[in-house]
C-alpha cells in the first residue's frame, strides 16, 4: 500500500511489525549493501602498478650497486 494512499493514522499500525512477526532484511536492502566499486578496484590496480614500480626500482638500484662494486674491485 503506498504510503500517500494511506491516512496518517493508520501509517504506524502498517510499518510496525507486529508480535511473534519476524523481520528479515529484504532483497533491495541486501541490494543496497555497499560492496566494491569501480574505484576501488581501479585503487588497488593503481596500488599494485606502484608496489611493482617501486620494487622494480629498488631491483634495478641493487643491480647497480653491485655493478659498481664488480668494477671497483677489478680495478
Amino acid at each position: 500500500i503506498p504510503e500517500a494512499d494511506t491516512p496518517p493514522r493508520n501509517r504506524p499500525l502498517l510499518a510496525t511489525p507486529r508480535p511473534r512477526c519476524e523481520v528479515e532484511e529484504s532483497s533491495t536492502a541486501a541490494v543496497r549493501r555497499p560492496g566494491p566499486t569501480m574505484a576501488h578496484e581501479h585503487q588497488a590496480a593503481d596500488d599494485f602498478v606502484v608496489q611493482h614500480i617501486m620494487r622494480t626500482q629498488d631491483l634495478e638500484a641493487e643491480a647497480r650497486d653491485d655493478t659498481l662494486e664488480d668494477t671497483g674491485s677489478s680495478s
